[in-house]
């Protein structure tokens, strides 16, 4: 924005100076640096926070690492530890030893030569209960296709995921699905088969099919604000669509993962999935990305994790 501001001045300066005797001294300054500082936690991990400076007006480096600073962590107000630096890695990572306690309220302080200190606090909401989750309507489709390791397969099913909120306050969830594809491969000279498991991968989400307030969010996974369901059980279904080879794949498991985030988490990444939206339509009035952080910029929020079982789509 800055940049294209900085083009529309100096172009109106240029076609005035054909028709003015007069010279216009334009003096652009930038504004002075701040941290910008990105870190989400949740409990029986270790903080990972991500310390940069905003960009000036004339840089040409997207993003500018900071390798020495102070990050302090505390706990319900006490010293908790200090982050280390780890080299080698951009953008600049400082990594924690403890481990994160659930039920607990964090504060993140940040100190680096010349720029501003900055401090945020988050919190750790309690872990969402996650009452229930169903796979149905598992329906197979043959593709056509001549190339022999293209994918030949395409299922289709429902996944029901129910949550029970607590009453009387607000609540904010992210809920997101993980596929797990089985590959094999068999040697018929040996007469053997072998299987791999590979991590789950996420299944990206779209809108609920039952008009349930969920929002599809750019990770892949849905945004859930409880105004609407607050202190009931509330449903949430996804129409989901896989193809895979079935040469060298099998159909595998479905997770679900329901977690409760902070408020700041909540308005963080709605409103950056909004700003980012924003920017592919000129037309779109531009979107301010939520930030919780005290003189500086970006977000600190924590959130906690509840897994379903792993579930079969196909018994």
């Amino acid at each position: 924005m800055f940049r294209t501001l900085t083009f529309l001045v100096l172009t109106l300066v240029i076609l005035s100076s054909s028709t003015c005797e007069e010279e216009v001294d334009l003096s652009l300054q930038s504004p002075p640096p701040k941290l910008v500082i990105n870190s989400t936690f949740s409990p029986d991990q270790t903080f990972e926070v991500i310390v940069s400076k905003t960009q000036g007006l004339f840089d040409e480096i997207n993003y500018q690492n900071i390798t020495n600073a102070k990050v302090d962590i505390y706990e319900e107000g006490q010293f908790f530890e200090r982050l280390t630096y780890i080299q080698d890695l951009s953008p600049s990572y400082y990594l924690g030893n403890k481990s994160i306690r659930p039920d607990k309220s964090y504060t993140l302080k940040v100190e680096a030569p010349e720029l501003d200190p900055i401090e945020a606090t988050d919190l750790i909401p309690r872990k969402a209960n996650l009452a229930k989750v169903q796979i149905t309507g598992v329906r197979e489709k043959i593709l056509q296709s001549i190339d022999p390791i293209a994918n030949d397969r395409e299922y289709t099913f429902t996944v029901k995921t129910t949550i029970e909120d607590p009453a009387s306050q607000e609540n904010y969830y992210e809920l997101n699905l993980f596929l797990e594809p089985i590959s094999y491969e068999i040697n018929a000279v040996m007469d053997t088969s072998r299987i791999t498991l590979p991590p789950f991968g996420p299944i990206f989400l779209e809108e609920p099919t039952d008009n349930s307030p969920a929002v599809p969010y750019l990770n892949g996974g849905v945004l859930i604000k409880d105004r609407s369901f607050d202190g009931q059980t509330q449903s949430f279904s996804f129409t989901i669509s896989y193809q895979l080879n079935s040469k060298e794949q099998l159909l595998g498991n479905v997770i679900v993962e329901l977690r409760a985030v902070s408020r700041a988490y909540y308005l963080y990444h709605s409103s950056l999935d909004r700003h980012i939206q924003a920017q592919e339509n000129p037309l779109s009035e531009p979107i301010i990305v939520f930030n919780n952080i005290e003189g500086g910029y970006g977000i600190f929020s924590g959130f906690t994790s509840t897994y379903s079982s792993p579930i079969p789509i196909q018994e």
